[in-house]
């Protein structure tokens, strides 16, 4: 955890999983939130500040930031000009204000889709696809969060004292609102690689939290966060056959099915699980709608 007279920062702290995460965090911590808009609250601190902007951000000039939890992003759905602007150079400048003034412990929100997936036609050429699969994503959400973890990657020789998480996190759902499927689910799906890596809000609350409380580690790790299976309760080979037909590659798919299931993460999560012994635990088999958000 954060040195005791110091703050986390984080970003993004009135959505999804920020607002969640703060609620673990703040008996226990000195967390100040960061929100465009702004919010009220009795139990922590939300300041009104654009992390895009570095005037915006002197208004932090007074506390000292011993980590920053940076989870605030344009969604998927964003346009393009500023999906770049917010969730690759807003970073940049979130960073640059925060290593600046002695912060060394960063952890950033990325996604799955930084390699690829939110386009119907891809297709890994390994599995299961882990953080080193290079960069295949062709939309504009794909490329801004693949764009910035070589943004860090750029930053963190000049500063090899600091430490930086990225934490690629799959369609985050919220468990608790979601219904019984039932045996099979022949509902068509439009990013298959994206919908079979949902991951429940607790487990990237517990890992983000786990994160937080590690030692920092000076360079750059990236991290795969899916659920601890598919998600889908046919085996993953029927299950994409049906999206894909013939350009299934049907022995990459037995290959990975005999060594993991029929069901396992298409997502590789060995080094979440050695560097900082987590892994997720809630799944998310035999469940359906709302659709999953990706962060």
């Amino acid at each position: 955890m954060s040195a005791p007279n110091g703050h986390i920062v984080i970003t993004g702290v009135t959505g999804f999983i920020g607002a969640a995460l703060a609620r673990r965090l703040h008996a226990e911590a000195r967390i100040v939130g960061l929100s465009r808009q702004g919010s009220r609250r009795d139990d922590w601190p939300v300041m009104q500040v654009d992390f895009c902007s570095a005037k915006s951000l002197r208004k932090l000039d007074k506390l000292k930031i011993t980590m920053v939890v940076h989870l605030a992003a344009v969604k998927a759905s964003g346009v393009e000009a500023e999906t770049m602007a917010v969730n690759v150079a807003g970073t940049g400048t979130l960073l640059r204000y925060a290593l600046a003034r002695g912060c060394r412990h960063f952890l950033v929100a990325s996604s799955i889709a930084a390699v690829g997936g939110l386009q119907p036609d891809f297709m890994p050429t390994a599995l299961p696809i882990t953080e080193d699969y290079p960069c295949n994503a062709r939309d504009p959400y794909g490329l801004s969060k693949w764009s910035m973890e070589r943004l860090v990657d750029e930053h963190a020789p000049e500063f090899p004292d600091a430490g930086f998480t990225l934490l690629r996190l799959g369609s985050v759902v919220d468990e608790s609102a979601w219904v019984p499927a039932g045996a099979t689910s022949h509902e068509k799906m439009t990013f298959p690689f994206v919908e079979l890596a949902r991951v429940s809000r607790s487990d990237v609350v517990a890992a983000l939290s786990v994160a937080i409380r590690s030692p920092p580690r000076a360079g750059v790790r990236t991290y795969n966060l899916v659920g601890p299976d598919a998600g889908c309760v046919e085996p993953v080979a029927t299950v994409l056959k049906r999206h894909f037909g013939a350009r299934l590659d049907g022995a990459m798919f037995a290959r990975f099915a005999a060594k993991y299931g029929d069901c396992a993460p298409l997502y590789a999560m060995e080094r979440i699980k050695h560097d900082l012994a987590f892994f997720p635990k809630q799944s998310l088999r035999g469940f359906q709608r709302p659709l999953p958000v990706l962060q």
